[in-house]
């Protein structure tokens, strides 16, 4: 089950993301991963310290922490032998906002009696996570959260269980021991989870199957369903979890009812009084009349544009390339200025009234209204030579005044 260690590549490409996970997915790669392992077994690869230096570190975890006003009872939350602790524990209302916010103190003194620190929905909080999660997304088009866990030696937060998603459990920080059972629940959602949970089935998880200890720059990968539990087995130690929720079947059925109420045949009342056979039949002609959505290719599209809409593409700011690129402009559009001949002169009449355009502005005017794509400063200096760079900004300022452009 195990893979010999691989260095993740250093290169920083515009593809980083994708680049980072097949890193991440070393030895084997991103395609054979997919192929071979997704949803069918347990992998565990182990890598470097190296490779997570920017997902996660304590002292990353600290600093993070510390962004106070981030956290509520919903994305901070704490476990205490499969116990989880209530917020009022740990919390306090908020001075500056509605509701409970986790309190430094209390916080701590939990993690001092070797409580777990649960962080969810986490994957912008650095450059690092959200890139793995942009990968993770690029690559199953499906919806990608990554969840924190912080674990105190021997203080087991989670009894055995399953998840009702795909797990990538990047180990950070210190050392802990992750024990493998032979069942695996049958494509569980939230829902059969709870009546699972219900039934009150004994040693549910089965037999163990095998153990792994995860170090910093390992990968564990539990396919959805699969049962596990895990113990730190050193003082303290850090993983984040990708949860990857991949779209199923029932999301085409939801998909289908929105757009059902669109298509007259499926707004058809069901039979009065509801008689077996009349219901049958009913319910045969609304069968068909999905079969035949499904096979519609306009159908398919929109339900493709519909799920991908829940993995959103790698998307960061990125102030000192803002900064970087040149302000562009564009010939105003709705609202924008109407340009007038009046003997030798130009007025300009728009949203301000109607005003005189000076005759040293005519020719910049009429070139930047004629444009068809936008134009940057520099474009503007290199039609204009004769402008000096203080001409050229004022002459700039009078174009937006004068609503002839707009940002572009």
């Amino acid at each position: 089950m195990s893979a010999a260690p691989d260095p993740t590549p250093a290169t920083a490409p515009a593809d980083r993301p994708a680049r980072r996970l097949d890193g991440l997915l070393q030895p084997l790669g991103t395609e054979r991963f997919f192929a071979e392992g997704f949803g069918r077994r347990t992998l565990h690869l182990q890598g470097t310290a190296a490779r997570v230096a920017d997902v996660m570190t304590l002292a990353e975890l600290n600093r993070l922490l510390n962004m106070t006003t981030v956290w509520t009872p919903r994305t901070l939350q704490i476990v205490i032998d499969r116990r989880a602790v209530v917020a009022e524990e740990y919390c306090r209302p908020a001075r500056d906002t509605e509701g409970l916010r986790p309190v430094p103190a209390l916080v701590t003194e939990w993690l001092r009696r070797g409580a777990s620190l649960v962080l969810n929905n986490i994957s912008e909080l650095n450059d690092g996570m959200a890139e793995i999660a942009a990968g993770l997304r690029a690559a199953t088009g499906a919806g990608v959260q990554a969840n924190l866990y912080f674990s105190r030696r021997g203080r087991q937060a989670f009894a055995p269980h399953y998840d009702t998603h795909e797990v990538f459990a990047l180990h950070c920080h210190g050392e802990k021991r992750w024990r493998i059972f032979a069942n695996r629940a049958d494509a569980p959602t939230q829902r059969s989870q709870a009546v699972d949970r219900d039934l009150g089935h004994k040693r549910p998880e089965g037999e163990r199957m095998h153990e792994v200890t995860l170090r910093p720059g390992d990968l564990l990968y539990l396919p959805r369903g699969q049962f596990h539990d895990a113990l730190a087995s050193s003082e303290a130690t850090i993983h984040v979890s990708f949860a990857v929720s991949m779209p199923i079947g029932v999301d085409l059925l939801r998909f289908l009812a929105d757009e059902g109420v669109l298509d007259g045949a499926l707004r058809r009342d069901l039979p009065r009084g509801l008689a077996p056979d009349a219901l049958a039949a009913a319910a045969g002609r609304v069968g068909e009349r999905l079969g035949a959505m499904t096979r519609d290719p306009r159908f398919l599209d929109a339900l493709r544009r519909h799920l991908l809409a829940r993995a959103p593409a790698f998307d960061r700011y990125d102030l000192a390339a803002a900064l970087a690129a040149p302000v562009r402009y564009r010939p105003a559009r709705d609202g924008g200025t109407t340009l007038r001949r009046e003997g030798d002169g130009l007025v300009a009449e728009g949203r301000f009234g109607r005003r005189p355009i000076p005759p040293r502005l005519h020719p910049v005017v009429q070139w930047a209204a004629a444009r068809q794509a936008p134009f940057a400063r520099d474009d503007v200096a290199g039609a204009f030579p004769g402008l000096t760079d203080p001409q050229v900004d004022q002459a700039i300022e009078s174009l937006l005044n004068l609503a002839v452009v707009e940002l572009a």
